[in-house]
């Protein structure tokens, strides 16, 4: 799927970001997170106290997070809280932000994905990723080299996660 924005005058991460997001509460068992992640096809789910206001992000849990946090230390899945587990705090990008600075926060902070707030409702309105920002068409108002730049941080990504 590639994300046409040649109409758009910028791109923005509202462009390109998945729209139907999903999110679990803290106290629910990390089995269930594990669960929706392949009934939704993602590595990611944003942790979230009762609704997607931002003040209620209350993390993110990730395929990584179980893995590493819980499988490898032997812990139980289904007594396990995402809570005690997740990402936090949250880093995340607002929907009228360029792609390009997604991708540097990204890089910054070595993440994949983010989730997009809409910046004066201050709530959760998608979830944009590495992937997401790759099918963006390179239009002469990007940066120059924009594939190969999301190539790149994607590479140092995998580099740093080995370290």
């Amino acid at each position: 799927m590639r994300v046409d924005v040649s109409n758009a005058l910028s791109p923005t991460c509202a462009d390109c970001m998945s729209r139907d997001v999903v999110v679990i509460e803290p106290r629910r068992p990390l089995m269930e997170a594990a669960r929706l992640m392949r009934e939704l096809d993602v590595g990611a789910i944003p942790v979230c106290q009762g609704s997607l206001a931002l003040a209620g992000l209350a993390g993110m849990i990730t395929d990584r997070d179980i893995v590493v946090r819980v499988i490898a230390e032997d812990l139980d899945c289904e007594r396990v809280e995402v809570g005690e587990v997740m990402s936090s705090p949250v880093i995340y990008c607002f929907e009228d932000e360029s792609p390009w600075q997604a991708l540097h926060l990204m890089e910054q902070h070595g993440v994949r994905r983010l989730p997009v707030v809409a910046r004066h409702e201050k709530s959760i309105v998608g979830l944009v990723s590495m992937s997401d920002l790759s099918q963006i068409e390179v239009i002469d108002h990007m940066p120059q080299k924009w594939s190969e730049r999301v190539v790149q941080v994607i590479a140092a990504h995998q580099r740093w996660r080995m370290l």
